[in-house]
């Protein structure tokens, strides 16, 4: 990671905050220009509403497999992944950087466990396909298995369960 990169990071807030709206997690976004502000991630954005920022800890967070994309329910596995820059927009200067723990469905976490990265990339395209009843752009399949690959390099411990 680039000097850069690490200084653009510990800028970041330490809560997460999620929308009070549609309760899902929001993206932290810094600017060039240094502005910043809460938006809601790419899957999120045509909900209809523009996010209503709460701390995570106080508002109800409505849980997603951070792999497939899947709403959680009872069972909920955990990655822990070392805070890492996905990457910089070279035309706005916004960041996408990640941090904690990646949850995981019960369809996803066995692929996770197994290191089976290329059936899991599969899972999300299966996931995202049976959604929008379409074949997934292959600009999405590649930043899906790019977003992996980052992912894997990262991981800071075992994949454990909360119930």
């Amino acid at each position: 990671m680039t000097e850069e990169e690490r200084r653009m990071l510990d800028t970041a807030p330490d809560e997460s905050m999620v929308c009070k709206v549609c309760h899902r997690a929001l993206a932290f976004i810094k600017a060039k220009d240094g502005s910043e502000s809460w938006e809601h991630f790419a899957q999120d954005a045509l909900v209809g509403h523009k996010p209503v920022p709460v701390n995570a800890k106080t508002g109800k967070l409505l849980g997603r497999c951070d792999f497939c994309n899947t709403d959680l329910e009872t069972e909920i596995w955990f990655l822990p992944v070392s805070e890492f820059l996905a990457g910089i927009d070279p035309r706005t200067g916004r960041m996408q950087a990640y941090k904690d723990d990646w949850a995981a469905c019960p369809d996803c976490a066995p692929l996770i466990d197994a290191n089976q990265w290329s059936a899991l990339a599969r899972r999300t395209q299966s996931v995202w396909e049976a959604a929008h009843a379409v074949p997934a752009p292959q600009d999405r399949i590649t930043g899906w298995r790019q977003l992996q690959r980052l992912v894997r390099r990262n991981i800071s411990g075992s994949l454990y369960r909360v119930e």
